[in-house]
Order: C-alpha cells, then structure tokens, then sequence
C-alpha cells in the first residue's frame, strides 16, 4: 500500500509541475521536448517504487535523483604534495651542490699553481652555500725541480713550500668570497701531493 502512495504522490507532483509549465510556456518548439522530459519523470516515479519492491533485498538507486558529491580528503592531498616538494627540493639541492662544486673548481684550476683541484660543497635546505672544502693538489713544475735538486744539495727551505700554499690559499679564499660572499671561516683548504 505504501508502493501505490508513493506512486501517486510523485505522479500528482509531476502533474502539478506539468501544468505550472503548460502555461508559462507558450506554444512553441519547446513543448514537445517539455512533455517528453515530464514522460521520462513519470516513468521513473513509478519504477522506482515498484523496482524497490520487486526487490526488497537490494537497493536501487537512480543516481540522477540521489546526488553524493565525491569526498577528497585534503590531507591526502597535501601530504603527497609535500611529499613532491620535498624530492624536488632533494634534486635541486643536489644539483646546486655539483654545480658549485664544478665552479669553485674551475675557479681554482685557473692559478697557475694549482694541478688538481676536488671540491665538496655543503649545501642547506634552502639552498644556500653553507661550507666549502678543497683540496687543491699543487703544480709540479721548475721551481719544484730545482727545489728537489736543492733538498739533495742540502739547501731546500721548506718554509718557502708554506708561503707558496698560504699564497695559493689566500687567492682561492679571496675568489670564493667574492663569488659566493661565504665568511672565511667556512672555506677549508688542504693541499696534498707536489708541495
């Protein structure tokens, strides 16, 4: 009894909006497609109930009547956004970091006393320069030689092979503030080998 009240109240609705646009519209080429909209109505007012009663263990649903809007949740969202942000940021940093490291030590390759360079570059999450380290390996060239020839002839001073490092050290330190504006206190500089 509840299948045939539900029936007839949706089919008296139907008709109410029927004859409300009945006399809005005037004739024209719109009231065919008016009654045709309002068939398909009816069709479903009395299907709906019925197929619902047809079947009392499942649920059928027109999904044009019952609207559920799709729920995201942002925070999923946001988290995988973040999770982006931080790789890219990974990358970049990297990148910045070699790059750095490149030119510092294309920088330092260009004094004449310098053979060798490696560079390591510490770079923040921000991307700034925090530290530098380089061990600069020197030029083995005359001077060197006639300073071996004069360790065997008992006359080599080794305080000259200093001065020569602190020399090459203070130029390096002076181009890297310059370049990248980083305190002396952050640039570490080793040399190893011809000295």
């Amino acid at each position: 009894m509840s299948v045939l009240a539900g029936i007839v109240k949706n089919i008296l609705v139907i008709i109410i909006l029927t004859s409300f646009l009945e006399i809005l519209l005037p004739e024209g080429r719109l009231k065919p497609f008016v009654r045709f909209t309002v068939g398909l109505f009816i069709l479903i007012s009395v299907l709906n109930p019925a197929l619902t009663f047809i079947f009392k263990n499942q649920e059928v649903k027109v999904s044009m009547w019952d609207y559920t809007e799709k729920y995201i949740d942002n925070r999923e969202i946001l988290a995988k956004g973040n999770n982006l942000n931080e790789e890219i940021r990974k990358q970049s940093s990297t990148v910045v970091g070699e790059k750095i490291q490149g030119q510092i030590s294309a920088v330092a390759l260009m004094l004449p006393e310098v053979e060798d360079v490696t560079t390591r570059a510490y770079i923040s999450d921000e991307g700034r320069l925090e530290k530098v380290h380089i061990i600069v390996r020197s030029r083995k060239g005359e001077a060197e030689e006639k300073a071996r020839a004069g360790v065997f002839a008992g006359q080599h001073n080794g305080r000259k092979d200093k001065a020569d490092e602190e020399v090459v050290k203070k130029k390096i330190t002076s181009i890297i503030q310059n370049l990248y504006g980083l305190a002396e206190d952050y640039i570490q500089i080793e040399f190893e080998g011809g000295s």
